[in-house]
């Protein structure tokens, strides 16, 4: 379907740029995803909001499938464990190749693993 393509053209486009941005940024993504879960308090009331906003935009693919209302905030939380992995080890300029997997972990609770593996493809 058309609305398909345009949201998952719209989860690649936000992927691509969170996934660049990390890599760009090492010092300040890790503050953020992984440091601020050890200070407490406005810091993990931040990051927890957060992700709550983020978890909408990949949600709106249950217009598309009708899953479990809480898919965006498991892909959320999905995406975010991933990058969190690759800070801690640093290997931060390896982030942008998690592409490929970060799309098809976005976009195959609601578009099934066959065409979410097809977007992921020729990327």
């Amino acid at each position: 379907a058309a609305e398909g393509n345009e949201w998952s053209s719209r989860v690649i486009a936000v992927l691509r740029a969170f996934l660049d941005y990390v890599a760009a940024n090492p010092v300040a993504a890790r503050a953020c995803l992984v440091e601020s879960l050890t200070v407490g308090g406005p810091a993990i009331d931040r990051y927890e909001k957060a992700m709550r906003e983020l978890a909408p935009f990949f949600a709106q693919g249950r217009e598309l499938d009708s899953g479990a209302e809480e898919l965006g905030d498991m892909v959320v939380g999905s995406l975010v464990s991933l990058v969190h992995q690759r800070l801690l080890r640093g290997e931060a300029s390896r982030i942008p190749s998690l592409l490929p997997t970060a799309v098809i972990l976005a976009t195959a609770p609601y578009l099934g693993e066959k065409k979410a593996t097809e977007l992921a493809v020729d990327l």
